[in-house]
């Protein structure tokens, strides 16, 4: 069996930045941010790349997102660290939708198939065009689970 390369939303996110203009003064690391004038980028595949926010940060490690390790609640500040659908009052609205739906594909996709990455294949890299996507087609194999039990 092939080996599959992970892609994970921390590393890829579909947006690679979220813009915000705060409507009052505000100063963060030490530089004044005007209010209603300025605008503020929040970098996520620069933040999702991070390793003093993510140790390994190549790493595909679900484990990551536990809220306890070993019975000890985990670094709240951490949860801000990837905020693929941003935060607050201007939060993507379909966040809920997407989730769930995310969820039961996935689901029904491993029940259904085994997924596999041919070696020979190339590494597909992020091409960023308004949104994330590859950057060339990926090539992966799926065998329905079924024909592997006959």
């Amino acid at each position: 069996m092939y080996q599959i390369r992970a892609v994970h939303i921390r590393g890829y996110p579909v947006l690679c930045a979220i813009p915000r203009r705060p409507p009052k003064d505000i100063i963060l690391s030490g530089y004044l941010i005007p209010g209603g004038v300025a605008q503020v980028e929040f970098l996520t595949h620069v933040m999702g790349r991070n390793e003093k926010l993510f140790e390994d940060a190549e790493a595909f490690r679900p484990e990551r997102w536990l809220r306890k390790r070993d019975g000890v609640p985990t670094d709240t500040a951490k949860a801000f660290s990837s905020i693929p659908f941003g935060f607050g009052t201007r939060m993507c609205i379909g966040r809920r939708i997407a989730e769930l739906e995310l969820h039961l594909l996935l689901a029904r996709i491993v029940q259904q198939f085994e997924i596999s990455y041919p070696p020979d294949a190339e590494n597909v890299e992020p091409f960023v065009r308004g949104v994330t996507i590859p950057d060339r087609a990926v090539r992966a194999k799926f065998v329905d689970r079924q024909q592997l039990t006959v």
